[in-house]
């Protein structure tokens, strides 16, 4: 006895469709739904690839920043001490990393004021020290014993970037500001890497 597997039962093939057409259908379905499970597999892989890369460029950046920091030079007050006429002479020495192309400018003006400037540029290291002797401007009336006596600016080891700091006289004490980025300073003539456009 043969059985037509399109009319079985209550199921009459005119009505439910073939054996066939029910076979195409489910390959279809399982088609399907193994395309949106590959699209999702695939957008859960690129946001992992995302997320990883993402998480590399902050690596990389806090290293970077980590490395411009260690290589940064800066200055700190050592010591000073008032000469003759209560004239104060600050010491600035060098902490940590080299500076290089080293230009000291001395004010003169303001209620204290160096008496030249100093352009150096040299390569300085770590303990190396800049001594600013400073004297009393008589034409100045400031009263209030604050007035700049003078920066420093400088390049890290690498020549990578360029640093200002600031040396002050306030309340009879002296002060020195944190190394600040500058685009540029500009180099005497016959200095090795050239002269710079002056920038800030």
């Amino acid at each position: 006895m043969l059985i037509d597997i399109n009319n079985f039962g209550p199921f009459h093939a005119d009505v439910w469709g073939t054996f066939s057409d029910w076979v195409m259908i489910l390959v279809t379905i399982a088609t399907f739904i193994a395309l949106l499970t590959t699209l999702f597999l695939q957008r859960q892989t690129l946001k992992s690839q995302t997320d990883v890369q993402a998480n590399q460029d902050k690596i990389t950046e806090i290293e970077q920043k980590r490395f411009k920091f260690q290589i940064r030079p800066e200055f700190k007050i050592k010591n000073y001490y008032f000469g003759t006429e209560g004239r104060p002479n600050v010491q600035v020495t060098l902490t940590n990393a080299p500076a290089v192309y080293l230009r000291v400018h001395s004010e003169r003006h303001g209620k204290f004021e160096t008496s030249s400037d100093t352009h150096l540029e040299l390569t300085y290291h770590k303990d190396d020290t800049v001594i600013f002797f400073v004297v009393e401007n008589p034409e100045e009336k400031n009263e209030t014993l604050e007035a700049k006596v003078g920066h420093l600016m400088f390049q890290d080891e690498l020549e990578i970037t360029c640093y200002k700091q600031e040396v002050w006289v306030k309340g009879g004490k002296p002060m020195i500001s944190l190394p600040t980025i500058i685009p540029s300073y500009e180099l005497l003539e016959g200095s090795p890497i050239g002269p710079r456009e002056t920038k800030w």
